[in-house]
């Protein structure tokens, strides 16, 4: 346990007034240490794959631009307009195996 402290990343920390109390009142409703309750919420607003979803959600929210709007795309040009969104799929499930390898 004091090896993993050591070799962890520290960063000092300046709170608004009064939040320490409130981060101790949580905390110890949850039954934790200050510290475990700040990585907890820490860990919900910036998740292992924090990058990838970012990259899902653009995507996601391209498509549905494309496709909602009644833009006249219709025959070879909704076909060619789906084929972009395609690959782009296909290039943002690249970059995340990318990601993934250079995490390890």
């Amino acid at each position: 346990m004091d090896e993993n402290r050591q070799l962890s990343d520290k960063f000092m920390l300046r709170l608004p007034d009064g939040m320490r109390d409130r981060i101790k009142a949580t905390a110890d409703a949850n039954n934790r240490s200050m510290n475990a309750e700040i990585i907890s919420t820490l860990e919900k607003e910036y998740p292992d794959n924090f990058h990838e979803k970012i990259l899902e959600d653009t995507l996601l929210n391209l498509s549905l631009a494309i496709l909602s709007e009644d833009n006249g795309l219709k025959g070879d040009h909704l076909h060619s307009t789906l084929k972009i969104l395609d690959n782009l799929k296909e290039d943002i499930e690249a970059v995340k195996r990318d990601f993934r390898l250079a995490k390890k």
